[in-house]
């Protein structure tokens, strides 16, 4: 399954991996994809994530710093903070 397909199937309103990508750059969390950026986070593959990141040039300190500042204090992946371990 896609990051897309993975993100945007629980809801009607859809975000673009792009979007994904200038919002985690930007270090925003607007309200209105705050579920499909949780579903981002926790359920999509590791190695997925990592491809994301090299694919957009997102440094890995940057979606670090975005995973523990929106994402962790309510949704907790482990082994994606395994992997921001070593970031």
């Amino acid at each position: 399954m896609s990051i897309y397909t993975t993100v945007n199937a629980p809801f009607k309103q859809i975000i673009c991996e792009e979007d994904i990508a200038g919002l985690i750059l930007k270090m925003a969390f607007p309200d209105q994809y705050s579920g499909h950026l949780a579903v981002f986070f926790t359920e999509v593959p590791v190695s997925e994530l990592a491809a994301f990141i090299n694919k957009f040039n997102i440094p890995a300190t940057c979606l670090k710093q975005y995973y523990f500042q929106y994402i962790a204090p309510v949704y907790i992946n482990k082994n994606l903070e395994e992997y921001l371990d070593y970031a």
